[in-house]
């Protein structure tokens, strides 16, 4: 009797001792409706492979970078999570996130990521990509063969001249006559369908730049090089199809629109430039689409860079949240890899066929066949071949130049209230002194 109180009693003592031992970590991040799912799901996985932890994913659509550090100040940091590629240098240099060297060399696994995924300071490594993303071109089927023009490439060496772009373009962009833009009776005023989509931050004007043999910023980071003749023709043409070719949506009619998905979903875009990240929704959006590579202007080139993923400084639990770290960029335990949000940061992820088929071909009906053209050989060749890494891997200040002096001035051409020669003329005066060289 005696010891069957004692062992009772060890029980009762035993069972809140181990509720208690549970290590409780929080993950941040932002994200479509689609992207949350997916996440909560990886996240579920999570828990469920690591007994004693529990992960709880807490979603900031808007406002993060505000939202992140109102938490910091009440004491309750995030363990894990997304930041802002922008944001890295900052929140690194403040001490908000962890310097991740230490990690990288002692494991092998992370050495094996892909340079162009890390955010440096100086001898530190502030974070890595969460994933690796490209910008790419997404199109709506239906309005190519409707209009009987060939979709748009899948092969880096086979992608449209800029001209040939743009009179493709042109025969996709419908007034509501049914018009298109190359009939001498287009009525502009009146567009229903349009040819091509884009937005007006960076990462959709930056690649044709560098198409067009131009750079942003000098080698060693203090001097803007947006004044040159390469970037102020990418800049114009762009901006030119909205105002002179009435292809793509002015920034005053996108206001009324739906995002792009949507124009593409609903056969109101043709074709619109976007993160391959977007993936993971178009897939579930329930029409015929395809995706292709950039025009160019002299060498077919597209971008690539990521979110970053980071260790917050204020965790408790530092084993714990490095295990999180590394479970997300984990192509074979990360469901987000083979759901279209993310593509991996190992080479060896896209040379090795056995090892790219389990990211691409894992769940059928989410990557079109010609995946291994755009996301597999364009992502190398931009990577390997023609590597172009944004400021904001390597230059210090270039967050602040950017939102304060260049995105301005780049606004201005796409709403056409100057010229690209115009805008760009007084961009390296005033953000140079912004820009503190490379970190």
């Amino acid at each position: 009797m005696l010891y069957k109180k004692m062992f009772t009693l060890i029980l009762i003592l035993f069972i809140p001792i181990s509720i208690y031992a549970q290590k409780e970590l929080n993950f941040t991040y932002w994200g479509s409706t689609f992207e949350k799912k997916a996440v909560e799901d990886v996240i579920d996985d999570f828990n469920k492979s690591h007994p004693g932890v529990h992960v709880t994913a807490q979603h900031i659509p808007q406002n993060y970078d505000e939202k992140i550090m109102t938490m910091i100040t009440g004491g309750n940091a995030p363990d894990v999570g997304y930041v802002a590629g922008d944001t890295v240098q900052l929140w690194a240099t403040q001490g908000i996130t962890k310097n991740l060297s230490p990690y990288f060399a002692s494991d092998p696994d992370l050495r094996s990521r892909m340079e162009v995924s890390r955010y440096r300071i100086g001898d530190g490594i502030a974070a890595t990509n969460a994933a690796l993303e490209s910008m790419i071109i997404f199109y709506n089927k239906k309005l190519f063969d409707d209009a009987g023009v060939p979709y748009p490439p899948s092969k880096w060496n086979e992608a449209w001249k800029w001209d040939d772009f743009v009179n493709v373009a042109k025969k996709l962009t419908k007034d509501k006559n049914g018009n298109n833009a190359l009939s001498p009776n287009f009525d502009p005023e009146n567009i229903d369908v349009y040819g091509f989509a884009h937005d007006r931050w960076w990462g959709h004007w930056m690649p044709f730049i560098y198409s067009n043999g131009g750079k942003l910023i000098s080698d060693d980071g203090k001097t803007v090089l947006m004044d040159q003749p390469e970037s102020i023709q990418a800049l114009q043409k762009l901006a030119d199809l909205s105002w002179k070719h009435h292809v793509a949506p002015t920034p005053a009619s996108t206001k009324s629109f739906p995002n792009n998905n949507v124009m593409l979903q609903t056969g109101k875009v043709a074709m619109s430039l976007n993160g391959h990240w977007n993936i993971l929704d178009i897939s579930q959006m329930g029409f015929e689409w395809g995706i292709g590579v950039l025009p160019y202007h002299k060498k077919p080139i597209t971008i690539t860079f990521g979110g970053a993923i980071a260790i917050f400084s204020g965790t408790k639990h530092h084993e714990e949240a490095y295990k999180l770290f590394k479970f997300f960029g984990d192509p074979d335990k990360n469901a987000l890899f083979p759901k279209g949000l993310w593509m991996p940061l190992r080479v060896k992820d896209y040379l090795e066929p056995s090892l790219t088929a389990k990211w691409l071909d894992k769940i059928p009906g989410v990557y079109p066949p010609e995946s291994r053209d755009v996301l597999v050989d364009y992502t190398l060749i931009s990577t390997l071949a023609h590597p172009r890494k944004p400021p904001s891997y390597w230059v210090n200040g270039w967050s602040k130049a950017l939102s304060k002096v260049i995105q301005p001035a780049v606004d201005l051409i796409f709403t056409n209230e100057a010229t690209a020669q115009e805008a760009m003329r007084d961009v390296p005066s005033k953000a140079n002194p912004l820009l503190k060289g490379r970190l």
